[in-house]
């Protein structure tokens, strides 16, 4: 009997997760000047969802289409303040941080290195609360990057080594990780 709750329970989460992604799609295609009118209409639980979703969205693709992927991240964050989360919460943070490096490394691809170093230093607001390696390591990664274009090389290299490092301590910590 557990097994088919636990089935309907994940139907459920993949019904309300194809309806958010829906809702941040359609958000998207709409004028800049009604966007924030209609994340502000969107109860919290909705509107974080659609800022995961944005972020989400901006994080996988900020190098290969940059434009699109700060337009998402822009989005995402302005969700996030809409849903009025709190950044001292680890999630929260997580997401801010994950939204902003999203934005640094498509400003960063797009060659707007002050667009990207502005981007990069909110994120670092966000990162005393956040644990996730995961996220320091993309954000060491991303601010890499940007110092490898801007030919300062040797911060790059240290900044691409301490990613490295995380990507391999988030590594083992999910490899001792619990089974739920």
């Amino acid at each position: 009997m557990s097994s088919e709750n636990e089935d309907g329970d994940r139907a459920a989460a993949a019904d309300v997760r194809r309806a958010v992604e829906r809702l941040a799609k359609e958000i998207l295609g709409l004028p800049l000047d009604r966007r924030e009118e209609r994340l502000e209409a969107l109860p919290t639980a909705l509107a974080r969802g659609v800022a995961e979703v944005l972020i989400e969205r901006a994080a996988r693709r900020g190098r290969e289409a940059p434009e699109a992927a700060a337009d998402s991240a822009r989005l995402g964050l302005l969700a996030a303040e809409c849903a009025r989360l709190d950044p001292r919460e680890a999630e929260v943070a997580d997401l801010c941080a994950t939204g902003y490096i999203a934005l640094g490394v498509a400003a960063s691809a797009l060659e707007r290195p002050a667009d990207a170093d502005a981007a990069f230093l909110a994120a670092a607001w966000y990162l005393d609360a956040t644990p996730v390696p995961g996220t320091h390591a993309a954000f060491c990664a991303g601010l890499a990057e940007l110092r490898a274009r801007q030919g300062r090389s040797d911060e790059a290299a240290a900044l691409f080594r301490h990613a490295a490092d995380l990507e391999q301590a988030a590594g083992e910590s999910r490899s001792e990780a619990p089974d739920a």
